[in-house]
C-alpha cells in the first residue's frame, strides 16, 4: 500500500502530546481559565457562607 501524502497546511506543533509524546503542559490560557474557575468557587463559597447557607450556623432545610 502506498504511503499517504503529507499536507503542508497541517500544523505539526498542534499534534504535540499525541501518540505517546509528552505534552508541554498547560498553556497560559488554560492556567488563566483554571485560576478564574478557582476564584469563582472561592467567591461563591464566601457569598454562601456570609448568607448563612454554608458554615456552622447553616440550617439544613
Amino acid at each position: 500500500m502506498a504511503d499517504l501524502p503529507t499536507h503542508s497546511d497541517i500544523d505539526e506543533s498542534a499534534a504535540a502530546g499525541r501518540h505517546g509524546e509528552p505534552a508541554d503542559g498547560p498553556t497560559p490560557r488554560q492556567k488563566a481559565a483554571w485560576a478564574a474557575i478557582g476564584v469563582v468557587f472561592l467567591v461563591l463559597f464566601v457569598v454562601l457562607h456570609l448568607a448563612g447557607v454554608l458554615g456552622a450556623n447553616a440550617h439544613g432545610y
